[in-house]
């Protein structure tokens, strides 16, 4: 399965220890880059 991501959604499996979600559910994963360099990447060190 295929997947595009909010970074609330991200940040928070992260931070729950839940990471493995991510990868166990999902072949592929996209993200906005703005949504990276500007949301994930300021808000959470952990991701």
């Amino acid at each position: 399965m295929e997947a595009s991501l909010d970074t609330d959604i991200v940040i928070h499996l992260y931070k729950s220890n839940r990471r493995d979600l991510l990868f166990s559910l999902c072949d592929k994963l996209y993200m906005h880059e703005y949504l990276l360099e500007n949301e994930l990447k300021k808000k959470s060190y952990s991701v």
